[in-house]
């Protein structure tokens, strides 16, 4: 919810439910923008990974980021980031969902990046903390 009020814009974070050619992502938690025209995907939907940011970052144990710009729907532009576990390995990923016309590619990568990496890496940290006292299982 902080970054999304810090961003004005919808966010979310997935994690990979299946793979292989029909893997999809699953949204785990939503923050949704005060906007009239926002992006309202409800926790608990799947959608078919290689068709969004949040699962092409899921997909890849290499890509930073990932930005699609209307592919999935008319319209709508996306931005993500990879959440990692302890060692390294991809765990989830947030992102941000706007109206393309709300920025350019250009401006997602300067403004939104930035704040996903930044939202990304707090998250991470306190998995890392939480950790030290609770067992969570490597995924």
């Amino acid at each position: 919810a902080d970054l999304s009020a810090r961003v004005g814009e919808s966010t979310a974070l997935a994690i990979l439910v299946s793979s292989g050619p029909t893997a999809e992502i699953q949204y785990t938690a939503r923050a949704v923008s005060p906007r009239i025209m926002g992006v309202d995907i409800r926790v608990g939907t799947r959608l078919p990974a290689a068709a969004t940011s949040l699962g092409r970052v899921l997909l890849s144990d290499t890509a930073d980021h990932a930005l699609l710009d209307e592919d999935w729907e008319d319209g709508l532009r996306t931005i993500a980031v990879p959440l990692h576990d302890r060692t390294g390995h991809v765990l989830a990923a947030v992102n941000v969902a706007l109206h393309a016309a709300g920025r350019t590619e250009a401006e997602c990568v300067e403004d939104l990046l930035p704040q996903l990496r930044r939202t990304a890496t707090r998250i991470e940290e306190e998995l890392r903390a939480a950790a030290h006292f609770t067992r969570i299982p490597l995924l």
